[in-house]
C-alpha cells in the first residue's frame, strides 16, 4: 500500500515545466465589469527550463535551461527573432531562427499568438498563449523606466517593480508580414499591465469598462466582424498614455462623462493619423498595418456630439459598489480542475494547500476508483485472479458519470464568494479555501454558469443583480466537453486491464472510443501517466524492458539513491495498447492506421511541452519491440 500512497502523492502534486498566469480582462478588472461585457479567459504560458536575454548579457546565475538571444536587428519596433545563445558543443552564436512554439491541431483555432478554445458557454473563450520569458527589461523600453512623468502615476516603487520582473515574447509576426513567418516574435508586457490596472482608482476602473462597452457596441455595428481591426488593447493602451498624461481632478466622478468622451476623442484622432503607440514602446505603431472601419472613426466623432453625449449618458452602467460580494455557481467538478490546474502549472492565485479541505476531499474521490482498480490488479497478480473482476468494476467506476439526466438525482454545484470588486480570475482561485456546496434536484439548468450579488448597502445599484451563461448544447453534454479530469488516465488504464487480460477487443474499443472524446474534451493534459518500477508488472512485458531499461541508464547516471519514475501522455499509452490489441487480433491494416495514429499525436503532443520533449519514448520503445518481433506480419509498415 505504500507504494500506492507514494503514487498517488506523485498524481496529485506533480507539476509541469511550464508556468501560467491569467491576463487580460478576466485577471484585471472587477468581476461585475467583466461578466457585463465577457471577453476571452487570456492564459499566458512559458517554459521554466527556457529563457530569452538581450544581446551581450548573460542569463540569471541560478537559470539551468535553454537560453535564447533576442536579435530586432532589421525588424519593425516591438519585433524581434531568437536565436539560440550558444551552440550545444559550446561553441559562438549560431544564425539558426528559433521559431515559434505553439502546438495545434487541426481543429484549433489559431487567433495570432493564441490558441482560442470554446469551453461549452458560448459567452466565453479560452484564448492560451505559448510565450518565452525574458527576465530583462528590454533596452528598447528604456524609456519607459525613466520619462518624465508630471502626474507621478506609475509611481517609482511600481515602475521598479515591473523592471525587475522583465517581460516576455510571444510568437506573432508583424501585420505587415506574410503569414507563414514563423521566426518573429513580439514583446509582450502582460505582467506589466496587469500590475498597472491594479494600481488605478475606482473610476479609472470604472471609464476602462465604460470604453469595453463602447468597443463592443462598434464591433457589433461592424459589416464584418473579422476585417474590424479595432481590439479591447487599443482602448486600454490609450487608457494607459491617459493615466499618465491627466491630472487627478480628470478623473473625479462629477468629470466621467467628459473624461469618456475626451479619451474616445484622442483614439479617434489616433486612428486618422494612423499613429498609435505602444505605451512601453512608443516607436511601435500598434494600429500598424490593421484595417481601422470608417464607421468606428464616424462612431466616436458622433458620441463627442452634445446629442452623441446625451445617449451615453443615458446609458452609463453604475458604478461597481465596494462592499457588494458576488457569489459564483457552476459544475462541481469545476473546482478539481481549477485546483489541479493551478497546481500543474503554478497559477499565482492559488490558496494555500491548508485551506483547501472541501477540494481535497473532491478530489479524493476522484482518484478512489482509480486507485483502486491500481491495487487490486497488483492483488490480482500475487494472490488470486478473482481480484480482477474487482479491479475491472473499479476503473469503469473512474470514467462513468451518474445520469444526470435523471429528474430525481440530485446535483452538487460549487459556490464560490468573494467581493465582486475582485477580478474574476480572483473569484475563482482564492476562493477555493471557502467553497461552498449546494444541492440541486431541478436539471434544466445543471450545466449553465450563474452569478449574483449581494450587499448591505439598500440603494446599491447592483445588489441582486445576476447573470446567467447558458450551456451551449452544441457541445454535447457537460460531462463529454469537461470530463473528470483524471478520466483519460483512468481509461488508460482500463484499456492496459483489458490487454494484460487477453480482452484485446475491449482494449480496442476502449481506447477508439477515448480517441475521440479527447477531440473535444477540454481538460485532456492534467493527468500525465506515470510509471515508476514498483508498478512494472501492471504492464505487458514490451513496457516492462523498456522501463527497466531506463531506469538503468537513470542509475548508471545519477547513482542508485535516485527515485525513478517515467511520465507521458495517457493518450499517448491508449495508442500504444490499442496497436498491441490490434496486432494480436491480427487486424493488420488497422495496426498500419494505428502507427500513423500514433506518430501524429507524438508530433503535436502537448505534453511534449509540459513534460519534456522525449515523454513519447517509453511507448514509442514498446511499440518498436513489438514491431520487431512480428516482423514477418509488418512487412509493409
Amino acid at each position: 500500500m505504500e507504494i500506492l500512497n507514494r503514487h498517488r502523492r506523485r498524481l496529485e502534486t506533480f507539476s509541469y515545466n511550464y508556468r501560467a498566469f491569467f491576463a487580460g480582462s478576466s485577471s484585471e478588472i472587477p468581476a461585475a465589469y467583466f461578466l457585463t461585457k465577457p471577453t476571452d479567459f487570456d492564459l499566458m504560458m512559458y517554459r521554466t527550463d527556457v529563457c530569452a536575454v538581450p544581446k551581450n548579457a548573460q542569463p540569471p546565475r541560478n537559470f539551468r535551461g535553454e537560453v535564447l538571444t533576442i536579435d530586432s536587428q532589421g525588424l519593425s519596433a516591438g519585433f524581434v527573432r531568437l536565436k539560440p545563445h550558444k551552440l550545444r558543443n559550446g561553441g559562438s552564436d549560431c544564425d539558426q531562427d528559433y521559431q515559434k512554439h505553439l502546438q495545434t491541431f487541426d481543429y484549433d483555432n489559431v487567433n495570432g499568438p493564441a490558441v482560442t478554445t470554446d469551453v461549452g458557454w458560448s459567452a466565453f473563450t479560452f484564448d492560451k498563449a505559448y510565450s518565452v520569458r525574458c527576465p530583462y527589461w528590454p533596452p528598447e523600453a528604456q524609456e519607459w523606466q525613466t520619462r518624465y512623468r508630471r502626474h507621478g502615476w506609475p509611481s517609482k516603487y511600481l515602475i521598479n517593480q515591473i523592471v525587475n520582473e522583465g517581460c516576455f515574447l510571444v510568437g506573432k509576426s508583424h501585420p505587415t508580414c506574410p503569414d507563414d513567418d514563423d521566426t518573429q516574435w513580439r514583446y509582450s508586457f502582460s505582467k506589466a499591465e496587469m500590475r498597472l490596472v491594479a494600481s488605478w482608482t475606482d473610476s479609472q476602473m470604472y471609464v476602462y469598462h465604460v470604453l469595453r462597452m463602447i468597443k463592443s457596441e462598434f464591433v457589433k455595428e461592424g459589416d464584418d466582424k473579422k476585417k474590424t481591426g479595432i481590439c479591447t488593447y487599443h482602448f486600454k493602451t490609450q487608457m494607459f498614455w491617459a493615466c499618465e498624461e491627466k491630472p487627478a481632478e480628470f478623473w473625479e466622478d462629477c468629470n466621467l462623462l467628459t473624461c469618456i468622451c475626451e479619451l474616445l476623442k484622442d483614439m479617434e484622432q489616433r486612428f486618422t493619423s494612423g499613429d498609435f503607440p505602444n505605451y512601453f514602446l512608443p516607436d511601435c505603431n500598434i494600429i500598424d498595418g490593421i484595417f481601422i472601419e470608417d464607421h468606428i472613426r464616424d462612431a466616436i466623432r458622433m458620441l463627442d456630439s452634445d446629442f452623441g453625449r446625451s445617449i451615453l449618458k443615458s446609458q452609463l452602467p453604475p458604478k461597481v459598489c465596494q462592499e457588494c460580494r458576488i457569489s459564483l455557481s457552476l459544475p462541481v467538478e469545476m473546482a478539481i480542475y481549477f485546483h489541479l490546474f493551478a497546481e500543474r502549472f503554478g497559477v499565482p492565485f492559488q490558496t494555500h494547500r491548508s485551506s483547501i479541505d472541501k477540494v481535497k476531499q473532491l478530489f479524493d474521490e476522484e482518484l478512489g476508483d482509480l486507485m483502486n482498480g491500481i491495487y487490486n490488479m497488483q492483488l490480482a497478480k500475487t494472490q488470486s485472479e478473482s481480484y480482477y473482476a474487482i479491479a475491472e468494476q473499479h476503473f469503469w467506476n473512474s470514467i462513468t458519470y451518474v445520469d444526470t439526466m435523471c429528474s430525481d438525482v440530485e446535483m452538487q454545484r460549487l459556490i464560490l464568494k468573494r467581493h465582486i470588486s475582485s477580478s474574476t480570475t480572483k473569484v475563482i482561485f482564492e476562493s477555493l479555501g471557502n467553497i461552498e456546496l449546494s444541492t440541486v434536484v431541478d436539471q434544466r439548468n445543471r450545466w449553465d454558469l450563474t452569478a449574483l450579488t449581494s450587499c448591505t448597502k439598500s440603494q446599491c445599484p447592483y445588489a441582486g443583480r445576476s447573470w446567467k451563461f447558458s450551456w451551449s448544447e452544441e457541445h454535447g453534454t457537460f460531462y463529454k466537453k469537461w470530463m473528470k479530469p483524471s478520466h483519460f488516465l483512468s481509461a488508460a488504464y482500463l484499456s492496459n486491464f483489458y490487454l494484460k487480460t487477453g480482452n484485446f477487443d475491449m482494449c480496442i474499443e476502449v481506447a477508439n472510443e477515448e480517441r475521440g472524446f479527447a477531440r473535444k474534451a477540454s481538460n485532456s493534459e492534467l493527468f500525465p501517466m506515470i510509471f515508476c518500477p514498483e508498478l512494472a508488472s501492471l504492464f505487458d512485458e514490451n513496457i516492462q524492458e523498456v522501463l527497466g531499461l531506463l531506469w538503468l541508464c537513470k542509475h548508471l547516471l545519477n547513482g542508485g539513491d535516485t527515485i525513478f519514475e517515467f511520465c507521458t501522455c495517457p493518450l499517448l499509452f491508449l495508442n500504444y495498447t490499442r496497436i498491441q490489441a490490434l496486432f494480436r487480433v491480427g487486424d493488420m491494416e488497422l495496426v498500419k492506421d494505428a502507427i500513423s495514429e500514433f506518430k501524429l499525436h507524438r508530433g503535436m503532443c502537448s505534453f511534449g511541452l509540459y513534460l519534456y520533449s522525449y515523454h513519447y519514448l517509453l511507448p514509442e520503445m514498446a511499440c518498436r519491440i513489438l514491431i520487431r518481433s512480428k516482423r514477418d506480419e509488418t512487412m509493409f509498415i
